[in-house]
């Protein structure tokens, strides 16, 4: 996950590490979670094998972020859009 929060990415905050540790995940797929329970196109790529296996994992039984874990995910943000090299942020609704 390249999601980043200022110049710091997101996935090495110590809050996701938490989450992700209290669910046995880690933290690319906690914030690739996150994004699906808020209902948001979640497109995970890779051409990595272990990569693909574990974004498989998103959809695992019982992986649910509490209400509070989403809480605490909102207060990560920084009113910041990011997008793949080559499309316009101010096109992205």
């Amino acid at each position: 996950t390249h999601t980043q929060r200022g110049s710091v990415c997101v996935c090495v905050c110590a809050d996701v590490r938490s989450i992700a540790s209290a669910h046995g995940k880690s933290a690319s797929q906690v914030l690739l979670r996150y994004g699906l329970q808020k209902g948001d196109a979640v497109l995970p790529r890779s051409s990595n094998t272990a990569h693909i296996a574990a974004n498989i994992q998103l959809f695992d039984e019982g992986f649910v972020l509490t209400d509070e874990q989403m809480q605490e995910l909102d207060g990560l943000n920084v009113n910041k859009r990011f997008a793949w090299k080559g499309v316009d942020p101010a096109t992205i609704e």
